[in-house]
């Protein structure tokens, strides 16, 4: 399990807060243009897919969390909207997490 994230250009490491998936991809979600109807399945089972898919180590990183929701969104056989909610976040992440 997951105790801690050491987040990039960090020294310290803060406690792991599943929440900060779940919001990251429900604004994706949202970015997407996904049926709002659809937007609450998508973002639990994204989240719960995400969160179990990481290592089952103490700390980890937030370069390896963006490793397993990239995975998970670009997975073979993934779900129609994935594309979609992939594509989002990434702009997303390009815009406000690239200063």
């Amino acid at each position: 399990m997951v105790y801690s994230v050491l987040k990039r250009g960090a020294r310290t490491s803060e406690p792991f807060i599943p929440d900060k998936i779940r919001s990251s991809i429900e604004g994706a979600i949202r970015d997407s243009g996904i049926p709002e109807e659809r937007a609450d399945e998508l973002t639990h089972v994204i989240h719960y897919e995400v969160v179990s898919s990481l290592p089952p180590e103490r700390e980890i990183t937030t370069e390896a969390i963006r490793a397993v929701i990239i995975e998970t969104l670009s997975s073979e056989g993934a779900h129609e909207y994935r594309h979609m909610i992939l594509t989002a976040w990434m702009d997303h992440e390009r815009r406000f997490k690239s200063s």
